[in-house]
């Protein structure tokens, strides 16, 4: 019996990694380490992973490619020298914005002090840091942000929540010309593109391929394996280029570029494949070290909230927040844009109770969100959410690539939003509740909530309840060391799944992101990436 087990797992490790077609592999424990469970996927230092594997590379995401550590760029200004008071009464919405305009770059100080700010405080340089002097005592008192409502909206009564507000913003601009088409198919997993032409691609530049689905959906579907497909009514919505894609370029030779990391999806001809040059306005630029408190004023509920928005990070890359706390928010942080870390992240609740709402009782509505096609590799780590959102960690339109990593939640909702988001990673989830779903998804149908290869990695919850319902709309769901999946061990719900059933504290490693950019960095000294 032992023996027909190894086999069965041999060959439903080599049906995965070749055409993706087994869904549960019960892995043996492996030396060393007792009771240390190595993923079929991985095994122990990586050595069962390759590019092409169903569990994607996530390696790159957070600042500068996850490279890097946090800067810290000095002080030069304090926001005391424009004005602001902080004594929780006076106004400072002007000295702040003066003091953001003033600095072209360093760090704007906000020393201790409670500091009424009443609009939206933007960030749109490169280089600009907003730094509390103490993260407990350095605190700004927002108020809500009402939208313009000229426009009808579905729900709310105010326009706030789809105009992209945030009390506090780091805001930039895409740009980017068209360098090439690309001229032959290839494969995910492959890291080479043929061009039209490679007049102004260079080795070391940052590139985006992008891509645009067709009257036939093709591209709608392959983004959920042609499990499902993009609901055609989202066209209006994302008629563009859905696929936006930044990569770097290792080397070019002849008409052919290689990219330092392996392309996520397939390219086809039929999807007007493009690689477009990239700029960014606004790089290197963070909020850190301060509390962010709302009024507390009870949640309005579902679609009815009035403007208690925290932090927005839109079209901005290698940028941050950190060591932050974010009290009594109706959102917490959104993000869209790329390559941005979210660490030390704190949402909670003080005067909020939760409110019965969408059939759950919270006390906001996202807590943190990822959307757009432009929105991949962030890192959002070392994170605390104590409070209970509609959504605790959203990923939603195309966004991809994104790492949850080392977060602690109240509750799961692992939100999927519609529109196809693709290849997101939950690794090291410490829940403090299982009495709700795993994943807790919003957003429009008929298309199914999330994209291809949602990969979950060590999810801990005390006690022996179960997950809850599983999503049977997640193409290619990756599932190593979830607790309560026992209910799984021998019916596996899904075709294309992948179940690895064993405690999540018995998962080797504990996070799959640090273990592969630690296998990159390993790499990097042969020239891969």
């Amino acid at each position: 019996m032992k023996v027909s087990r190894q086999l069965a797992a041999t060959l439903c490790l080599a049906m995965v990694l070749f055409s993706g077609g087994c869904s549960v592999y019960q892995s043996q424990r492996m030396e060393p380490g007792s009771g240390a469970r190595y993923s079929g996927l991985w095994g122990v230092a990586g050595e069962r992973w390759s590019e092409a594997s169903r569990l994607p590379d996530f390696s790159a995401a957070g600042y500068r490619s996850g490279g890097r550590e946090l800067p810290r760029p000095p002080v030069v200004a304090s926001v005391r020298d424009f004005g602001a008071k902080g004594d929780g009464t006076t106004d400072d919405t002007a000295a702040f914005e003066a003091a953001l305009v003033a600095v072209d770059a360093g760090a704007v100080l906000v020393p201790r002090g409670n500091y009424r700010i009443s609009r939206p405080l933007s960030i749109r340089r490169p280089g600009v840091v907003l730094r509390g002097e103490d993260a407990n005592a350095s605190v700004i008192m927002a108020a809500p942000i009402h939208g313009d409502c000229s426009v009808p909206n579905q729900g709310p009564p105010n326009c706030a929540p789809y105009q992209g507000a945030a009390m506090l913003e780091i805001e930039g601009t895409v740009g980017g010309n068209r360098l090439a088409t690309v001229v032959v198919a290839a494969s995910r997993g492959e890291r080479r593109l043929r061009l039209s032409s490679v007049a102004g691609i260079r080795a070391g530049q940052w590139i985006r391929l992008t891509m645009r689905n067709p009257a036939d959906n093709s591209l709608g579907c392959h983004l959920y394996l042609e499990r499902g497909c993009l609901n055609p009514e989202r066209r209006q919505w994302y008629s563009g280029r859905i696929v936006d894609w930044l990569v770097r370029v290792e080397s070019v030779a002849g008409d052919t570029v290689t990219l330092e990391r392996a392309l996520r999806l397939d390219v086809r001809m039929g999807w007007s494949p493009e690689i477009r040059s990239f700029s960014a306005s606004v790089e290197d630029s963070g909020i850190e070290n301060l509390s962010l408190r709302f009024s507390g004023e009870a949640y309005a509920g579902h679609n009815n909230e009035q403007g208690h928005y925290g932090i927005l990070i839109r079209d901005a890359y290698n940028c941050w927040v950190r060591d932050v706390t974010i009290i009594d928010a109706d959102r917490g942080v959104d993000i869209r844009g790329g390559y941005n870390t979210i660490s030390g992240l704190q949402l909670r609740a003080a005067l909020r109770t939760p409110q019965l709402t969408a059939k759950v009782f919270a006390t906001g509505h996202y807590g943190v969100s990822v959307a757009g096609p432009r929105s991949q590799d962030n890192l959002i780590e070392n994170s605390v959410v104590q409070t209970v959102f509609v959504h605790n960690l959203s990923v939603a339109s195309f966004a991809n690539g994104n790492v949850f990593s080392g977060i602690r939640s109240a509750v799961p909702h692992f939100d999927h939003h519609g529109a196809g988001a693709y290849e997101n990673l939950y690794t090291e989830i410490s829940l403090a509740d299982s009495g709700q779903d795993l994943f807790l998804s919003g957003g429009r149908r008929p298309d199914e909530p999330g994209g291809a290869r949602t990969t979950l990695w060590n999810v801990v919850f005390p006690g022996s309840a179960s997950l809850g319902r599983l999503p049977q709309d997640l193409p290619g769901l990756t599932l190593v060391g979830v607790d309560g999946m026992a209910a799984y061990r021998a019916d596996p719900t899904m075709p294309d799944w992948w179940v690895e059933s064993w405690p999540g504290a018995e998962t080797m490693p504990p996070n799959i992101y640090r273990a592969q950019r630690a296998l990159r960095e390993q790499r990097d000294g042969t020239g891969r990436r």
